[in-house]
């Protein structure tokens, strides 16, 4: 579970340009991710995690933790 909640964090990060891993529960949005970036998570997340994903991702758990 830590290995992929940190993964996803880090890939998050990634995508939003920040030097600093979001907080496992906060929002994707309080962040500032948005539907652009949301599709660019999950477009590499799979590699990260080893599995495909929906496209609403984000938006089905919009926190990391979820």
């Amino acid at each position: 579970m830590y290995r992929f909640l940190q993964a996803v964090r880090e890939c998050a990060a990634a995508v939003l340009d920040s030097a600093d891993l979001p907080a496992a529960d906060s929002t994707f949005g309080s962040h500032g991710m948005d539907s652009v970036t949301a599709v660019r998570l999950r477009n590499i997340l799979p590699e990260a995690v080893g599995m495909l994903l929906p496209a609403t991702l984000l938006f089905n758990f919009p926190t990391p933790i979820t």
